[in-house]
């Protein structure tokens, strides 16, 4: 059982780290297929939790074995593809900023300024420049974008 237990342990470790430091196992791939990281941590889990149960069960070590390979199987399939849909997702596109409205957050002219845009996704500074001098707390539209600068005008 202990055995089992360490497999589980260790495959929590990988998994944890996998899901917070970023892809540890890159991927493996077994005959075109890939196995990513959490999918590997998830089925060691998997393996030594079936694993233990099984033994403190009462089963014999090559039920114990098969009924963990089974499931840590199954965990790394459902994993993998849970994965594999997440990554297949595509962002959504950017939003048109011209024309969208917002606020000064500091004064703006032609050397520059910040605003924040109305909006419920748009909760970030923007570095922004006006043709005329502008205080903040400004009412302003977006006229055109050059880059990361958003150029406004008195709305």
């Amino acid at each position: 059982m202990i055995t089992y237990l360490v497999v589980a342990g260790a495959g929590l470790v990988l998994l944890l780290g996998s899901l917070v430091v970023g892809v540890l196992v890159g991927e493996i791939r077994i005959g075109g297929r890939g196995l990513s990281g959490p999918a590997i941590g998830d089925a060691a889990v998997v393996f030594g939790l079936v694993g233990a149960l099984a033994v403190a069960n009462d089963l014999s070590s090559a039920q114990a074995a098969g009924s963990a390979t089974v499931g840590a199987l199954i965990a790394a399939g459902l994993t993998q593809r849970t994965v594999d849909r997440l990554a297949d997702r595509a962002d959504p596109p950017p939003l048109p900023l011209t024309g969208a409205v917002g606020v000064l957050t500091a004064p703006a002219g032609p050397d520059g300024g910040e605003v924040t845009l109305d909006g419920l996704r748009e909760r970030q500074v923007r570095l922004a420049w006006s043709d005329e001098a502008l205080p903040s707390g400004t009412r302003v539209v977006v006229v055109s974008v050059a880059g990361n600068r958003l150029h406004v005008a008195r709305l």
